[in-house]
């Protein structure tokens, strides 16, 4: 039963620091721990938005059957599926029509089957001599 009213001293506080120094932990107690820094409790959770380094907006999405382990689907693929009313194959591409990776608008992407159907569209505005993004 604690004490009411009581403190720790700095020396007990040092002593207590000190006998947990270098503590082996069980895999229950490990277990525990980790869970505890899941989702919003974690420090660096972003409400489930992070942003990669060639500045495509991913996503947390629990319940998509092609979703990474990571759980992180590129928003743009989201917002196709959307409109379509359907998931996107893994093989099928999304193409963002000016170029800006966080312009995520409908009206911005286009929708490819596979790879070479895109390439196929790039080879032919270099063709038309358009600018190709």
């Amino acid at each position: 039963m604690p004490r009411i009213g009581f403190k720790h001293t700095e020396a007990s506080k040092e002593k207590n620091r000190l006998s947990h120094l270098g503590k082996k932990h069980s895999i229950e107690s490990k277990l525990k721990m980790s869970l505890r820094q899941v989702g919003e409790n974690n420090c660096r959770w972003n409400n489930g938005k992070k942003i990669d380094v060639f500045g495509y907006a991913y996503i947390k999405v629990l319940n998509h059957p092609f979703r990474p382990r990571d759980g992180y689907i590129a928003e743009h693929r989201l917002v196709m599926e959307k409109f379509l009313g359907r998931y996107l194959q893994p093989k099928e591409i999304i193409h963002h029509i000016n170029g800006k990776v966080d312009d995520n608008r409908i009206e911005n992407l286009k929708l490819f089957t596979d790879t070479s159907s895109h390439l196929l569209f790039h080879k032919q505005r270099i063709k038309r001599g358009e600018h190709v993004i």
